[in-house]
C-alpha cells in the first residue's frame, strides 16, 4: 500500500499470469529474456547478444522452436522464491516496460532494431565525444548540447521507444522527427548522426517550430527537474496530456526529483489533477501559471494629453 492506502500501481507487465518479457541493455548489447511462470513461482532469465538472434532466423522457421533455441545456447538462470535476485525480478517486470512482450518472430526483429540503434549510438557517441552513449533512459538518450548566444540551451534527444528524434530549446520541445519504426529510425537517422548537423538546428525542427508559431503554442504542462539543493536544472514542455502523464509517472517512479507545473489555457483553465490520485510518488511541488505563449490582447495606444482625435 502506498501513503494514500490505495494499492501500488505498476506500470507494465501483470504477474498473475505466465509472462514473457524482453529488457535490451544496450550498454552491453544484449538481451534480457524474463519468463514468470505462475504455477511455480519461477523465474527464468535467458541472457542473448544480436548474433543469437541471427542465428535463430536463419535456423528456424516456427517460432517456438526459435525461441527453444534461443533457451538453449543462452545464459540461463532459474530463481525461486527466497533466492537473490528473485524479488529484483518481480520488481522490474512490474516497474519497468519492456521493450518487447510475447514470444513472436516479430519480437525478434524488434531486439534486433533495438541492438542494432544501440550500436549506432555508442558508435556516434564514441566518434563525437570519446564515451558510449547513456541507455538509463531509452526515451531520452542524449545526443548532445550546445550553448547559444544569452545562456540559450539547445538539447537533442533519441526517443527509442517511441521512435523519434527530439529537439528542445532551453527545455522547450522545438520539434521532433517521427519515424514509422525503430528499423526506419536506424536507417535514415542514427546511422548517419553529426553534431555539427544536429546543433545547427535541423530544418525539420525549424520548419515545425515555425508552424507553432503561427498556430500559437499550447503547452499544457512543464516538468522542472530540480538537483539535490531542489535548484531547477532542466525544464520540459508538454503539448500533449498523454505525454506528459507517461513521463512524469516513469520518473518519480525512478525517484528523479522534480515539480510541476500547469499552464491555464485561454478561458483560465488546466487540465484535471486527479492524475495525482494515480501516482505512487507525488511531485515535490505543484503550481499553476499562464501559458507563457498566448498572446495577450491587443491594446489600443493611450492617447498622450491634447492630443487630437484621428
Amino acid at each position: 500500500m502506498n501513503h494514500r492506502g490505495k494499492e501500488k500501481k505498476y506500470l507494465s507487465v501483470d504477474t498473475s499470469k505466465e509472462i514473457d518479457v524482453f529488457y535490451p541493455d544496450l550498454n552491453d548489447g544484449k538481451i534480457q529474456w524474463v519468463h514468470y511462470d505462475t504455477t511455480q513461482s519461477l523465474v527464468e532469465i535467458c541472457v542473448f547478444n544480436k548474433e543469437t538472434i541471427r542465428a535463430v532466423n536463419a535456423a528456424c522457421w516456427d517460432a517456438t522452436e526459435a525461441f527453444q533455441m534461443i533457451r538453449e545456447v543462452s545464459n540461463r538462470f532459474l530463481l525461486r522464491p527466497g533466492m537473490d535476485g528473485y524479488e529484483d525480478a518481480i520488481i522490474r517486470m512490474r516497474s519497468d516496460k519492456p521493450a518487447a512482450i510475447g514470444c513472436s518472430y516479430l519480437t525478434l526483429d524488434r531486439l534486433e532494431q533495438f541492438l542494432e540503434a544501440g550500436e549506432l549510438l555508442n558508435s556516434y557517441c564514441m566518434r563525437e565525444f570519446g564515451c558510449k552513449a547513456n541507455f538509463s533512459d531509452l526515451r531520452k538518450v542524449d545526443l548532445g548540447h550546445k550553448t547559444l548566444e544569452r545562456g540559450h540551451t539547445l538539447r537533442v534527444y533519441a526517443n527509442l521507444e517511441e521512435c523519434h528524434i527530439g529537439v528542445y530549446l532551453d527545455g522547450r520541445i522545438l520539434g521532433i522527427r517521427k519515424f514509422d519504426s525503430l528499423q526506419e529510425m536506424n536507417y535514415l537517422a542514427l546511422s548517419e548522426l553529426s553534431f555539427n548537423d544536429l546543433m545547427q538546428m535541423p530544418e525539420w525542427a525549424v520548419a515545425q517550430h515555425i508552424g507553432m508559431g503561427k498556430k500559437q503554442a499550447n503547452p499544457v504542462a512543464r516538468i522542472d527537474y530540480l538537483d539535490f539543493r531542489g535548484k531547477v536544472v532542466e525544464r520540459t514542455e508538454y503539448m500533449d496530456e498523454t505525454a506528459f502523464m507517461t513521463d512524469l509517472k516513469n520518473q518519480l517512479d525512478c525517484g528523479v526529483p522534480l515539480c510541476v507545473v500547469l499552464y491555464r489555457d485561454q478561458n483560465g483553465k488546466t487540465i484535471s489533477r486527479a492524475f495525482l490520485n494515480d501516482l505512487d510518488t507525488l511531485p515535490k511541488g505543484l503550481s499553476v501559471e499562464d501559458n507563457p505563449y498566448r498572446k495577450l490582447p491587443a491594446m489600443a495606444p493611450k492617447k498622450k494629453e491634447h492630443e487630437p482625435e484621428r
